[in-house]
């Protein structure tokens, strides 16, 4: 079985040896392919490990003293590790443009990778952008995993879970300007308005009266 904490060998087959004679000699050949090296085998008294195998099937056969021999056909097969994806929800003030979820690392949580691998790709996905302010759900998708140059996101079994993606009003402050006059039977007046906090969105912009 192959295991996905293993960062040095894909697979391996182990066994034990009953009866038989004298000294035993192990080899074995991936069904339809090549035989397997004879470093990747160790024997040690009856027990014999087979590594770094691909995944498949292998026939394995065991000799004693005597030349009697038993071929076994074994599959290597590999359990994928468990990986978690949560995703936050996330918010933007309102910009007058369209805006959607981004899947950057902040925006996500992770539970279940393995030391050296990393998540490469990874796409949020919602129905439309949003404008205006309002909420909507998105979904995450597409996640690639690699080791060095290596892709190994078939080593996990993926649980991605998507958040809410919320656009909030924009903070807009209006200050008036003070202003003194020596009292002169008019009224005092000024116009000037200061504009603070966020600002208006590029192109836009409100009409007040100041009294």
């Amino acid at each position: 079985e192959v295991s996905c904490d293993d960062e040095n060998s894909l697979g391996e087959i182990s066994g034990s040896i009953n009866g038989g004679v004298g000294s035993f000699t192990v080899t074995a050949a991936k069904i339809g392919g090549e035989p397997v090296d004879g470093s990747k085998i160790s024997l040690l008294e009856q027990k014999f490990t087979i590594t770094d195998l691909e995944l498949g099937e292998y026939e394995v056969t065991v000799t004693d003293a005597n030349g009697c021999f038993k071929t076994e056909t074994v599959s290597v097969t590999f359990t994928p590790k468990e990986l978690t994806i949560t995703g936050k929800n996330i918010e933007k003030i309102y910009n007058g443009q369209p805006q959607s979820a981004e899947a950057t690392a902040e925006n996500y949580q992770v539970e279940g990778l393995l030391q050296g691998d990393e998540i490469t790709s990874i796409t949020f996905i919602q129905d439309n952008p949003l404008t205006d302010v309002g909420e909507i759900s998105y979904s995450i998708k597409d996640v690639k995993i690699k080791r060095g140059e290596a892709t190994v996101t078939c080593f996990y079994d993926i649980a991605a879970t998507g958040a809410t993606f919320k656009v909030v009003p924009r903070p807009v402050t209006l200050t008036s300007s003070d202003s003194t006059k020596v009292y002169d039977g008019t009224a005092l007046t000024n116009d000037e308005v200061t504009v603070g906090g966020e600002g208006f969105a590029t192109g836009e912009g409100a009409t007040y009266d100041v009294t």
